[in-house]
């Protein structure tokens, strides 16, 4: 028998998890807090990626030592999952 709610595609889930990860959870404010509204707290990955873009952004001389220390993770990683 099949399941009677449909199914959504693969792509927005995908990219619906994708999107959470990146914004992060939500953290309401305590109660009895000056403050109207919480804030969203991102994964330490998420905050780990958006530092190295923002670095990435600023600086020149980064972008050499990223796109080395990327290549070499990719290779260390294939070299892994191919053997």
């Amino acid at each position: 028998m099949k399941n009677s709610v449909p199914q959504r595609p693969i792509k927005n889930r995908i990219k619906t998890a994708i999107s959470k990860w990146w914004q992060g959870t939500y953290v309401p404010e305590p109660p009895g807090s000056p403050f109207l509204y919480g804030q969203y707290q991102k994964h330490w990955t998420a905050k780990l990626i958006y530092n190295a873009l923002e670095t990435y952004k600023k600086n020149q001389a980064t972008k050499w030592l990223l796109g080395i220390f990327l290549g070499s993770l990719f290779a260390v990683l294939l070299e892994k999952f191919l053997s």
